[in-house]
């Protein structure tokens, strides 16, 4: 709750507290222990609140993300231009605060530059690692650029942070490390070994190339050898085609069947009856639900609504969290809003909305399988020179 920006000093600025739904939320405890750390490094000396499963918080004022993921704009470059937020206010600004707040948080950060600093992937747990994406063969190169070899697997936040900013050429490959670019200093490089056209085929791939550039840190990419070729007509968007609502099959199967198609500000979706108007759990329920004795678990809200045309369209507001709804089981003339898809009516498919009246489709004859890439990487000879060349245009300073 509360408004305002951060500000300098242990504080937040006007920010009153910041509530986190990390444990309220589905994920690998690893990233989310990372995130954690990071977040409580921002607020500083402003309290951290933990959503729990099923806790409703109300705030009298508040400031919320953008979009759950702002690489996906429809206009893919919305956030990074100059004044994108405020009258010369853009996410650089956003993004140099937070990082001048993480190092302040950590003892010791300026230290001895590290001239390059390699990680391969080829640490972890190959068990909890499924996807491939190492670097074949980057012992040599290693050798030859007298480079620190990390594992972020073994590295505490603290290492993690005083690692990424002493180093003044980062050599990798692709993966979820890309958020330790935030701990760089400007003026260093960002090298990595990729699959360009595969690599770039993935809208967070090229988020992240913008989120580098608003560090002020260099990108570079080094052409790994052996890619996969991709056909002419490959997609740059996920497979993404936009075509009128009326015309999309979820549209019209909908209608054809007799089902109900319901349209909010951002969702298009089909509904289907599960049956009778019960009260009782079917025979057939989700695991999801069995698993959580606690029916008032799956519950996230309860409305006066006449129908359930009402419940819906209230549901469809709370997006993936709501798959559900049914007559209250206590009051008559209201309607449950369910996490789970039980319930007299239930969520069947749905799709992405634009103002314009297109809906979202996913051609799959043009989509770039993510197998692609997760294969490993060999550098080519020629990387060597590249990489050293990176390090005589580092221009890190260590002052920050």
């Amino acid at each position: 709750g509360g408004g305002g920006g951060g500000g300098g000093g242990g504080g937040g600025g006007g920010v009153e507290r910041v509530v986190v739904n990390l444990r309220a939320s589905v994920g690998l405890p690893s990233p989310k222990g990372w995130f954690a750390d990071l977040v409580r490094r921002v607020a500083g000396s402003v309290p951290i609140e933990n959503m729990e499963v099923g806790d409703v918080i109300c705030f009298e004022e508040v400031l919320i993300n953008f979009h759950p993921c702002p690489y996906h704009f429809q206009d893919e470059g919305l956030l990074w231009r100059e004044g994108s937020l405020y009258p010369n206010f853009s996410m650089s600004h956003v993004l140099l605060w937070a990082r001048d707040r993480i190092w302040a948080s950590v003892p010791e950060v300026r230290g001895k530059p590290r001239g390059f600093v390699l990680f391969a992937r080829q640490g972890g747990n190959p068990a909890q690692n499924m996807k491939s994406r190492k670097w074949q063969g980057y012992e040599e190169f290693a050798r030859e650029l007298d480079a620190d070899i990390v594992d972020f697997t073994k590295l505490s936040f603290d290492q993690e942070v005083r690692t990424m900013f002493g180093a003044e050429v980062f050599v990798t490959v692709p993966g979820a490390h890309h958020a330790a670019v935030l701990f760089m200093r400007p003026g260093t490089a960002w090298v990595e070994l990729q699959c360009s056209r595969v690599a770039e085929s993935f809208y967070w791939y090229r988020g992240f190339q913008r989120l580098v550039r608003a560090l002020g840190v260099r990108w570079e990419a080094i052409e790994a050898e052996g890619c996969p070729s991709l056909n002419s007509d490959a997609s740059s968007d996920s497979g993404e085609v936009w075509v009128e609502r009326t015309a999309h099959p979820l549209y019209v199967f909908g209608r054809v069947l007799q089902d109900r198609v319901a349209e909010t500000a951002r969702q298009m979706c089909w509904w289907r009856k599960q049956g009778e108007e019960e009260t009782e759990a079917r025979p057939n329920s989700s695991l999801i639900s069995k698993l959580f004795l606690d029916d008032s678990w799956g519950l996230l809200e309860e409305l006066h609504a006449e129908d359930g045309a009402v419940a819906m369209d209230r549901c469809q507001q709370w997006e993936l969290d709501c798959q559900g709804v049914r007559p209250s089981r206590s009051r008559s003339g209201s309607w449950e809003l369910l996490r789970t898809s039980e319930g007299y009516w239930r969520k069947w498919s749905c799709a992405e909305v634009r103002l314009d009246g297109t809906a979202r489709l996913v051609d799959r004859t043009t989509l770039v399988a993510h197998v692609l890439y997760d294969i490993d990487l060999t550098a080519p000879a020629s990387a060597l020179a590249l990489m050293r060349g990176a390090l005589r245009s580092s221009s890190g300073v260590l002052e920050g």
